[in-house]
């Protein structure tokens, strides 16, 4: 799932491989690798890149598309402000392909007198390119948001040696399950256990296809009882393994990060 059919992924070291898992860094290597390396016309995947750019606006000129942009300049903590505008060009080509993603823009809530809020503001998009964690004048960081990218930002805060204060509105869906890293049966890691054809049978989704078998699993009652039996028992397994009620846990307040709802 994190490689190139073209170019097999190096194997990380045994003592950062943990089930099948490994830091980030061997993915950014691997992708600079793969930039550098394939080069077509004379001209690497990495030279027809543009970086931290913004584009403007796309338009159509006779036969070409017409792309504008503008370079932007970094800021604070080396995170790259789209309000200070650096140098503008244009990029023109007979096809143009639009592939931004579903999420490329960070949603950030309206915070009452932000301006008068004199520390740094950063969103999770903008939080691996950035100085953030390194810089001496950061001491506290406070975390807004009950998802995996906020339990991100809050794991490397703390393992930074910041001080962290995570905050979860009580009227959203709460914070994220956590689950174990190790998987079931002959699956390294839970990802493994739960990409399988078998698994998807037990999550209603319109992906699946529709057979007799997804059908009876939760268009029947004696199927439905199944699955809620079968989701039961894997909710108590990761409740268990997560311990959120423990002692030194309590302490820190992880005795709130348990889902409220099954």
């Amino acid at each position: 799932m994190a490689e190139f059919s073209d170019r097999p992924l190096p194997e990380p070291s045994k003592e950062e491989d943990y089930y099948g898992f490994f830091p980030a860094k061997y993915v950014t290597k691997y992708l600079e690798d793969y930039a550098d390396n394939h080069v077509y016309a004379d001209r690497s995947i990495r030279d027809r890149i543009r970086f931290d750019c913004h584009i403007n606006a796309i338009r159509k000129e006779d036969d070409l598309w017409v792309v504008s942009a503008v370079r932007k300049k970094e800021s604070r903590y080396g995170v790259f402000d789209g309000d200070e505008n650096g140098p503008t060009c244009d990029f023109r080509a007979p096809k143009l392909m639009v592939a931004t993603g579903l999420s490329s823009l960070p949603a950030i809530p309206e915070f009452p007198d932000r301006k008068a809020f004199k520390g740094f503001v950063l969103h999770h998009k903008d939080f691996g390119q950035s100085a953030f964690l390194a810089s001496s004048d950061v001491q506290h960081v406070c975390v807004i948001g009950g998802a995996k990218s906020a339990a991100d930002v809050v794991y490397a805060s703390a393992k930074a040696g910041k001080t962290v204060s995570w905050i979860i509105r009580q009227n959203g869906s709460g914070p994220s399950a956590l689950a174990p890293a190790k998987g079931s049966g002959p699956y390294r890691n839970a990802n493994e256990t739960l990409y399988t054809r078998m698994t998807s049978l037990f999550n209603p989704s319109p992906y699946v296809p529709q057979m007799w078998v997804t059908k009876f699993l939760h268009q029947s009652r004696i199927g439905r009882k199944f699955v809620a039996f079968l989701w039961a028992r894997t909710d108590a397994k990761n409740r268990r393994l997560a311990d959120y009620g423990r002692p030194d846990g309590r302490i820190n307040g992880f005795d709130k990060l348990a889902p409220d709802t099954p």
